[in-house]
C-alpha cells in the first residue's frame, strides 16, 4: 500500500483530501446510516479525483483514511455491487 501511495503522490493527496471534505459535509453520501465501503468511497470520488494510475490507489486510500480517523470499520460486512468483484464481502465503514 505504502508503495501504490509513493507511485500516485498527487492522486493520493487529492483523493484523501476530498475524502475529508465529502465527510465533513457529507454532501452526496446517500444512506450513510447504513455505513459506506470502499466501493462507495471510489464511486463518490471518482468524479473528483478521477483514476489513479493503479487500481490498487483505492485500498490504500481507504486505509489511510482509517489511519487518519475519517472513517472506522463497523465491524460489519456486506457484498460489493461491482460485477468484478463477484460479491465479494466488504467492510462497511462509519464517518468519524
Amino acid at each position: 500500500m505504502a508503495r501504490t501511495t509513493e507511485n500516485n503522490p498527487d492522486w493520493s493527496s487529492l483523493a484523501i483530501l476530498q475524502l475529508e471534505q465529502l465527510a465533513k459535509s457529507r454532501a452526496g453520501w446517500a444512506n450513510t446510516e447504513y455505513g459506506v465501503t470502499g466501493e462507495d468511497i471510489r464511486a463518490m470520488l471518482i468524479t473528483h479525483v478521477g483514476y489513479s494510475s493503479s487500481p490498487n490507489a483505492w485500498g490504500a486510500l481507504v486505509n489511510r483514511a482509517v489511519r487518519k480517523g475519517i472513517i472506522v470499520a463497523a465491524g460489519q460486512y456486506r457484498a460489493m455491487k461491482d460485477v468484478r468483484s463477484h460479491a465479494r464481502e466488504t467492510p462497511i465503514y462509519r464517518f468519524a
